[in-house]
């Protein structure tokens, strides 16, 4: 079977010391069905992660497949798509301010009403505002 389908990056996945492979022990990865090499995405020139700034990476694509297939719906349109068909409900909740803790054990729940919440609407805002404020730190694509 081939070996070649993870990336080759140290510590991105090839195989480490411990004999795995993202996290699949090599007996695991050895028995799962194979298809065909050209139907997995293609990590040959992944350079590794950064935190360059300025750095990007291709997408990588299978050669054939779904995987080679150019996406038709992206991140973005599915979020502006909930804003639109449902940016009224309720998208994320965090309970704040946080119960005190008492002799270092969480307090009890504060009432569900009392948390602070944010609309999918809302959310996408706060991310937009966020994608902003990195544009204007000089990120981009």
């Amino acid at each position: 079977h081939p070996t070649t389908w993870y990336p080759t990056t140290p510590g991105y996945g090839s195989p480490n010391l411990y004999g795995s492979i993202m996290g699949a022990r090599h007996s695991i990865a050895a028995t799962a069905p194979w298809q065909d090499d050209d139907l997995i995405s293609d990590y040959t020139n992944f350079g590794g992660p950064t935190h360059d700034k300025h750095a990007a990476h291709d997408v990588m694509m299978a050669r054939k497949g779904m995987a080679a297939e150019e996406p038709t719906v992206t991140i973005t349109s599915l979020f502006e798509n909930a804003v639109k068909t449902k940016g009224d409900k309720i998208a994320l909740r965090t309970e704040r301010p946080c119960p005190p803790l008492v002799d270092g054990v969480a307090g009890p729940v504060i009432p569900l009403h009392d948390w602070k919440s944010w609309t999918i609407a809302e959310y996408y805002a706060e991310c937009r505002n966020a994608a902003k404020a990195f544009v204007g730190l000089g990120m981009g694509p």
